[in-house]
Formats: structure tokens, sequence, C-alpha cells
């Protein structure tokens, strides 16, 4: 059986790195403009993607977290009891 910790470790990992790849795409989009010498050609575009990212981070965190915690029941996951 693989313990609830692990699968917490594994969702606050992944949606840390899902938030640093908004902030990258968002950033190499702006600086990829400004090399160009025009303005954003759809800046609410960029932001609706960056913003789609983040809230996809924080489903991957809650996914891992219900598994984690025994609300989605696995088998081979030993759920985090906090008492």
């Amino acid at each position: 059986m693989t313990s609830g910790w692990i699968f917490l470790a594994i969702g606050i990992v992944l949606a840390i790195c899902d938030l640093m790849f908004a902030q990258f795409a968002i950033r190499k989009t702006r600086e990829r403009a400004a090399l160009d010498g025009i303005e954003s050609p759809s800046p609410n575009a960029t932001r609706a993607t960056a913003a789609m990212i983040r809230v996809g981070s924080v489903v991957i965190f809650l996914i891992f977290a219900a598994l984690a915690f025994g609300l989605i029941p696995s088998a081979s996951i030993q759920p985090i009891k906090l008492h």
C-alpha cells in the first residue's frame, strides 16, 4: 500500500510546476511580442490560456488531495487520517 502522504506531496509538486508553467508561458508571450515590436496580438487569449492552466493546477491538486485523504477510494492507497 502506498501512503497518502506521497500522493499529497505529488499533488503539491505537480500543482506548483503547473503554476510555474503558466507564469512562464505568459512571460514568454509578452517577451516575444516585445521583441517583434508589436503589442500582444490577443492579450485576452493569453490571459485566458494562463487562467485555464492555473485552474488546471488547482484541479490536479484537489484530485491528488482527495486520493490522499481517501475521498476517492482506492485499494492501493492508505488514506491520511488526522485524528
